[in-house]
């Protein structure tokens, strides 16, 4: 967390440091387009962390309603489509209706389905299956995966896949496998 939080902060240090020697409006401009980004990253950050405590300690208090994945993956997924991957979606013919936290459920799917944008070679899936006494939701992508004796370990908060060098917190999956518990 420290190491997460005194980079954008240092960034940010030297940014304002920067904008005040600015030679012309449009170099300021840019120093401070680079400010409202770190600004974002720390704040994104900080939410992650809070959510993840809050699920860590059980301090939330679960609306289970019945809710129809299809729909919901149809509206979520919208955003992600325009990026450089092609995205499809394969959803079950009959609705697929769990008992399940909306927000939750949101955040579990958003996180995942970031991660298959962030690391997807072109292509992600999102589909779901029923099952004799439960629904499947699978979102895969084809990206280089995580290494199977690294499986337990993406689920810890702070850690990221080996095949890493994009930028993020290591929080996502963790929040995912909190949710999910």
């Amino acid at each position: 967390v420290s190491h997460d939080l005194k980079t954008p902060l240092a960034r940010l240090r030297f940014g304002f440091e920067m904008l005040e020697e600015a030679p012309t409006p449009e170099q300021a401009r840019r120093y401070l387009a680079r400010i409202d980004e770190d600004l974002s990253a720390m704040e994104n950050l900080i939410t992650r962390l809070l959510d993840y405590a809050k699920l860590e300690e059980g301090q939330i208090k679960l609306d289970f309603q019945p809710l129809d994945l299809n729909p919901l993956l149809q509206r979520l997924s919208e955003p992600w489509s325009d990026g450089a991957n092609s995205l499809q979606l394969q959803l079950h013919k009959t609705p697929c209706v769990i008992a399940a936290d909306p927000q939750y459920l949101m955040m579990l799917i958003n996180n995942l389905l970031s991660n298959a944008q962030r690391y997807a070679k072109g292509q992600i899936r999102i589909s779901t299956r029923v099952l004799t006494d439960a629904v499947e939701l699978s979102i895969e992508d084809n990206g280089p995966g995580i290494e199977p004796d690294h499986y337990q370990q993406v689920l810890k908060p702070f850690v990221r896949g080996q095949t890493d060098g994009l930028a993020g917190h290591g929080m996502g999956l963790a929040i995912v496998e909190r949710i999910a518990s």
